[in-house]
């Protein structure tokens, strides 16, 4: 069985509305971080795009080739060089257990709207909201 490492920041982490999604998935690290910039995308969702100069917080995870399967339908990633919702990346992830290489969903469509940067860079979902 093949494995991959996956570092989710948006609506599969731990309490959010997809988090069915990563049940058969070990947790490797529950706070985890990589260099980007997270966005409100005004959907109920996030978006991550590549900088090194901010941080997006999230969980790392270890998945089998079904749940990157059903990873891939939800973010709209349908293979390299295709027309994708969000591109599948490989990004240096930071845990207090050391450095991960792990797949990450970023967002390379049009400029993201800067007032809508999230700037702690941690998202907090409907489901998490007070």
């Amino acid at each position: 069985m093949t494995e991959h490492l996956v570092f989710v920041y948006g609506t599969l982490r731990k309490n959010e509305r997809n988090a069915h999604l990563m049940e058969t998935a070990e947790l490797i690290a529950e706070r985890a971080w990589t260099c980007g910039r997270l966005y409100d995308t005004d959907f109920d969702f996030p978006a991550m795009v590549i900088s090194d100069d901010h941080r997006v917080y999230g969980e790392l995870y270890r998945v089998d080739n079904a749940v990157l399967h059903a990873l891939n339908l939800l973010e709209g990633y349908n293979g390299e060089g295709e027309n994708n919702h969000y591109e599948r990346v490989r990004r240096v992830i930071f845990t207090d257990q050391g450095e991960y290489e792990a797949y990450v969903y970023v967002y390379e469509g049009q400029q993201m709207d800067e007032k809508k940067a999230i700037v702690d860079g941690e998202w907090k979902g409907v489901e998490n909201d007070v």
